[in-house]
């Protein structure tokens, strides 16, 4: 019984040796055979990258060019703006201003080079600087994400009166597209209207308001009265026209309104975050 017994464990070990042999060969074949399949790498996928509308790539969406320093008592200084983005908005810009200064340089005249009698020369009072009489602008400008703004505060000088502030004029450029945000614009992206803008401003003034005593001259007398430094109402109603006020996002992303202030004693520029 032992004998039959080991037969058939030595016979299935037999058969299952004839098979390993059998599926291994076929395997074997296969591998020496076929050719080696390449592997195939998919191609990378294309980031899509934001566009840059620079022109100079060296240099800020603003810079300025060409300085002309005529007093750094009162930063008079003539210099050309370059708005850096490819857009026609950029361009007609940057044409704007600088054909402005063109014609603020002309403005600019020295007290050497007027002919005044001597009693006119006494009664300059702002002689350090030795202007006589210009009008110029000062350029400051702010970058937040993809915004650029350009601040421009326009002057008056004589020597008889000093420096007197004008207006702002500001210009904000989506560096995105290269256009102009209008005002409009600016304030639908803040939630604001000129309404709203006109109460922070009222608020801030009355905080600011004092009085002095000024002398009034009738047809008999002569007396004092007391009266407001701040003409606020003048202020508010002033910035019913567009061209009185200027707004600009500045390097924190805060919404900017650079204003005039009417005042008894003198006008003078504010500038107030709105948003």
């Amino acid at each position: 019984m032992n004998d039959i017994r080991n037969g058939k464990v030595y016979g299935m070990l037999f058969l299952f040796f004839i098979v390993c042999l059998i599926v291994g060969g076929f395997f074997l074949m296969e591998f020496f055979t076929s050719s080696p399949k390449k592997q195939v790498k998919e191609p990378p996928k294309e980031v899509a990258l934001e566009e840059d509308l620079k022109n100079n790539k060296k240099e800020d969406y603003i810079y300025f060019e060409d300085p002309l320093i005529k007093s750094e008592l009162y930063g008079i200084n003539y210099q050309n703006v370059k708005i850096n983005l490819d857009s026609s908005s950029a361009r007609a810009t940057e044409i704007k201003l600088n054909e402005e200064m063109e014609l603020l340089k002309e403005t600019y005249k020295e007290i050497k080079d007027i002919d005044l009698e001597e009693d006119t020369l006494k009664e300059i009072i702002y002689k350090e600087s030795g202007i006589y009489e210009a009008k110029y602008a000062k350029y400051t400008r702010y970058f937040y994400q993809n915004y650029a703004s350009l601040l421009k505060d326009n002057y008056s000088f004589n020597c008889f009166d000093g420096e007197q502030y004008l207006n702002s004029n500001s210009y904000v450029f989506d560096t995105k597209t290269g256009e102009i945000i209008t005002n409009e614009e600016l304030f639908a992206l803040y939630d604001l209207n000129l309404d709203k803008i006109k109460e922070q401003i009222k608020q801030k003034l009355e905080n600011k308001q004092s009085t002095i005593t000024i002398k009034e001259t009738n047809e008999d007398n002569e007396e004092e009265k007391e009266v407001e430094v701040i003409d606020i109402n003048a202020t508010l109603n002033n910035l019913d026209n567009i061209e009185n006020y200027a707004v600009f996002i500045d390097k924190g992303g805060f919404l900017n309104i650079s204003y005039l202030v009417k005042s008894v004693e003198k006008d003078y520029n504010d500038v107030i975050i709105i948003n």
